[in-house]
């Protein structure tokens, strides 16, 4: 009988659907008996055991669980592996069980398993129902330093704001998703002359491992759908602006492949293949794209990439925060006729403005004012309404409207929740553009609404939506109500 071991990061649960959900997990490298000393020219896969993860999951309440799937640990990405679970009834509790083994030979459904180390966790399967209001956490911006190898600072911080959203999970509050938009994790740490910035892949999948294995933040993505998008620090700080050839040729395939395999693996963007097919599927080996979306009740959601794909010219004509392909997909998705609410989830605040000495700050949406006036006016001349965009990067929690005079039903909402755990300046009004007109291209007069007030704390956002309108709560990282604010559509 095999003894299942424990998952040493996750579960993961990622992209759910009405019939569907994606689970990732990690196993651990040991190395092989077989392997030859280095500089024999052996692949990296022949130095480890082969380990295989498998899961097995059931509608609760039922006696017995479904047969259990087996899936690879593939040492390219991190000893990790990603299990789909197909066949799912909307709207349904599930619960499941996850772990790993070592094995020489493929595994089969005649092994027997030991599952009682193996972990467990619940979830519920997502809607079928186009009109069914949603209810979801969201936030950006957790920040751990590394002093020195497995020596981490600011731990705490992250944990007690996990700690205050698994509270309300527990006291029935329904939540059903999980988004971080951007700088999970801090790959420069902010003091480089205390401790270097993260320059290869293994120190990219150290930094994942520690911030996604604490135990609040592990327990939180382990029962509610997790969506994630990057920001610069995923990276670089301020990423790509000084992006010289060994960032570019080095640091940037680390990131990337770090990246896809902790923050991407899991989402709706990859197919469910085979993990070998995966290799040569992904952004890392096949240049893939990294923005994606999926649906689930009355939400829409477009996850933007807003740092991998920017043009950074000297002119506003030349200047791009996306690719043109992922600029056609954004306004194709906004006008698809849905009549759902459209949650563009955004690293970098769409508005208000964020404001540096020199007035606009150039790395945020003011900064690429051609794509934003795009994408207003297209809102503008085709009437598209419940459009909300989700954003963090700014070190604070609020929310704005932006309106015309021109059309008086004209409206686009923004929510901004930034510092997860941020021990550094939190950012105040005083750092936005607050009210009056938005700087734009357009010959329409776009001004602000509505915005703030501003929460200058470590905090989280539980957005709850309905074709009606939205309610934006803020909440201290003890779980204390700062603002609630509603929108209507």
């Amino acid at each position: 009988m095999i003894q299942l071991k424990p998952l040493t990061v996750g579960p993961i649960l990622g992209h759910v659907t009405d019939q569907s959900a994606r689970i990732f997990g990690r196993a651990e490298y040991l190395p092989s008996p077989h392997a030859l000393p280095p500089g024999w020219g052996v692949q990296t896969h022949q130095l480890f055991q082969p380990c295989f993860g498998v899961a097995r999951i059931r509608a609760v309440g039922e006696s017995e669980f479904q047969p259990p799937q087996f899936f690879k640990m593939n040492p390219n990405f991190d000893m990790s592996g990603v299990v789909t679970f197909t066949g799912l009834k909307p709207e349904t509790d599930y619960e499941y069980q996850m772990g790993w083994f070592v094995c020489e030979d493929e595994p089969n459904s005649q092994l027997k398993i030991d599952w009682s180390k193996a972990n467990q966790q619940r979830f519920k399967s997502g809607s079928n129902d186009s009109q069914r209001p949603r209810s979801f956490v969201y936030g950006a911006c957790r920040y751990m330093q590394r002093l020195a190898p497995g020596v981490w600072r600011y731990v705490e911080d992250g944990e007690q704001t996990f700690a205050a959203i698994n509270q309300q999970i527990e006291q029935g509050i329904a939540t059903d998703a999980f988004l971080l938009v951007g700088d999970q994790i801090y790959a420069d740490d902010n003091f480089e002359e205390v401790t270097d910035a993260d320059l290869t892949v293994e120190r990219y999948f150290d930094r994942y491992r520690t911030t996604f294995s604490q135990p609040n933040v592990r327990q939180l993505m382990a029962q509610v759908p997790t969506y994630m998008t990057l920001d610069d620090h995923d990276i670089l700080d301020n990423w790509p602006r000084n992006a010289g050839d060994k960032e570019w040729q080095l640091v940037y395939p680390a990131a990337l492949q770090a990246y896809e395999t902790y923050q991407m693996s899991h989402g709706p963007l990859f197919p469910a293949l085979e993990q070998d097919e995966r290799e040569r599927y992904s952004g890392f080996w096949g240049n893939c794209r990294l923005w994606y979306t999926f649906q689930d009740g009355c939400c829409d959601f477009f996850a933007l990439d807003c740092r991998t794909e920017r043009q950074l010219g000297d002119t506003t004509e030349t200047r791009a925060m996306l690719s043109s392909a992922q600029m056609e997909a954004l306004k194709a998705w906004l006008c698809d006729g849905s009549d759902r609410v459209k949650c563009v989830m955004t690293s970098i605040p769409f508005f208000p403005d964020k404001l540096s000495g020199e007035g606009l700050d150039s790395d945020k949406w003011g900064g690429f004012l051609k794509q934003r006036t795009e994408l207003l006016d297209l809102i503008f001349d085709h009437d598209i309404k419940r459009v909300v965009f989700l954003a963090g990067d700014v070190a604070c929690g609020m929310s704005a409207e932006l309106r015309c005079q021109e059309k008086p039903d004209f409206k686009i909402i923004s929510v901004i929740s930034s510092g997860l755990a941020w021990p550094l300046i939190h950012r105040k009004a005083k750092h936005f553009q607050m009210e009056g007109k938005l700087v734009t291209l357009s010959t329409h007069r776009y001004e602000l609404a509505e915005a703030g007030p501003v929460v200058s704390v470590d905090l989280f956002t539980r957005v709850t939506i309905d074709l009606d309108g939205l309610t934006v709560e803020i909440f201290s990282s003890q779980g204390k109500l700062m603002n609630k604010k509603v929108h209507k559509f």
